[in-house]
């Protein structure tokens, strides 16, 4: 809920989200995303994986958290594109949901 928004029903169907702005520690050319090491993005958007719902995923970083390359387990899930100071880029991580 939001003071001033049109509904004050929270929204809990998560199929409603089209967009995420993650953290991270680090990513790397390939979309590939080091988090804080819980897990919990890649529970969490397994679903890409699955071919279900598939929300545009974005990592919200530094230039410098840039790496040469991150190792990909199966069940990482890569991000879309990744959004730094040094301007935005796009990755191709396979085929996305026509809206």
């Amino acid at each position: 809920m939001c003071p001033g928004c049109p509904s004050r029903k929270p929204c809990n169907n998560a199929l409603l989200i089209r967009l995420v702005i993650t953290p991270l520690v680090a990513f790397d050319a390939n979309g590939s995303r080091l988090g804080m090491g819980g897990g919990f993005y890649d529970r969490t958007f397994a679903c890409k994986r699955n071919g279900r719902h598939k929300p545009l995923l974005i990592g919200w970083a530094h230039a410098c958290q840039e790496v040469a390359h991150l190792p990909r387990q199966p069940w990482d899930v890569p991000l879309d594109g990744v959004i730094t100071e040094a301007g935005a880029r796009a990755y191709k991580v396979g085929c996305r949901n026509s809206r």
